[in-house]
């Protein structure tokens, strides 16, 4: 077989013998230059992918924030102050008669029922237990007394007011209490054994020779609506009686949702966020939806309307021709 040898002239006037073998075609570009231009892609998807988990996290970040204020806004509004406490600031008459050595008067205290003097304690519809803390000193004087009766009465704004801590103007009670008490016994070998045992505490004066006792005046109060308390009067149906300090106490007894609240507070805020964020992840995702793909299907009816006369004048153009 004999090789043909053809001739042939480049750009330059040269002429070049090639045999006659078909020549290999000239790789396309994108071939030859497909390393270079797949590494701006790759990275465009790259980018794009961090975008899109950067929204999403974006998303659910603001929805778990607004789940979690939504939340936060009902526990506030909707659970009151599970306990409030205030002193109690015994007096004694002061308009008794002259020469008089013992005390005219029972002690007696004005209680404020109200929060920085504007705002309701006790939250309406609530149950309450009142109850009053007496720290007495452990004396033959309160020993001797035995029992005595404490009081207390609850007044509204509306059927009087205090005028000053020793001057009522005769107002009528909305509500009333009265409870006896008494100091615990304890025998006189006891008393002595107790008072080795602590000397060093009362010669340095970290403790006392004292008892507290806990009177439950109220065990399910509820205010009125109508005529809230908004002070109350505490007496101490003695005037032998000695008092080292006093405080009321004031604990809101939660049923229902509200006992589950105070009661399991790291339960009730997961159940309560989490179905926040449910429903708000439900109304987002009904909201996209709608946005993707409430307008493909609906047209302006006038639109349409247009639409077919158009096509109607082009069909009966068309047949006329």
């Amino acid at each position: 077989m004999e090789r043909i040898s053809v001739e042939t002239s480049g750009p330059g006037g040269s002429g070049a013998s090639q045999t006659g073998y078909p020549a290999a075609a000239p790789a396309p570009a994108g071939q030859r230059f497909g390393a270079r231009s797949s590494a701006p892609g790759f990275l465009q998807r790259v980018q794009q992918k961090v975008l899109q988990g950067a929204l999403v996290l974006g998303t659910l970040f603001l929805l778990l924030w607004v789940a979690s204020f939504i939340y936060g806004s009902f526990y506030y509004s909707f659970m009151p102050k599970a306990a409030h406490s205030a002193p109690v600031h015994y007096y004694y008459r002061s308009d008794c008669e002259p020469g008089t050595l013992q005390p005219c008067s029972y002690p007696i205290a004005n209680v404020s029922l109200l929060q920085n003097g504007k705002h309701q304690m006790m939250s309406l519809g609530q149950k309450y237990r009142i109850s009053l803390e007496l720290e007495m000193p452990d004396s033959p004087t309160n020993h001797l007394l035995g029992m005595f009766m404490v009081r207390m009465t609850c007044y509204s704004k509306e059927r009087g007011r205090v005028t000053s801590s020793t001057h009522r103007v005769s107002p009528r009670p909305s509500a009333s209490s009265t409870r006896f008490t008494m100091l615990r016994y304890r025998s006189d070998l006891l008393r002595t054994f107790a008072t080795l045992l602590f000397l060093p505490g009362f010669l340095s004066g970290v403790s006392q020779q004292a008892q507290w006792l806990e009177v439950d005046l109220f065990t399910d109060y509820t205010d009125d609506p109508f005529s809230p308390s908004v002070e109350a009067m505490l007496e101490v149906l003695s005037s032998q009686v000695q008092i080292y300090s006093a405080r009321l106490n004031i604990y809101a007894e939660f049923t229902g949702i509200r006992y589950l609240l105070f009661h399991y507070p790291v339960m009730s805020a997961l159940v309560g966020v989490s179905s926040n964020l449910l429903f708000l992840s439900m109304l987002l995702f009904v909201g996209y939806m709608r946005l993707l793909f409430g307008g493909t299907g609906t047209t302006s009816p006038k639109l349409s309307g247009r639409s077919t006369t158009n096509k109607s004048h082009t069909s009966g153009c068309g047949g006329r021709s």
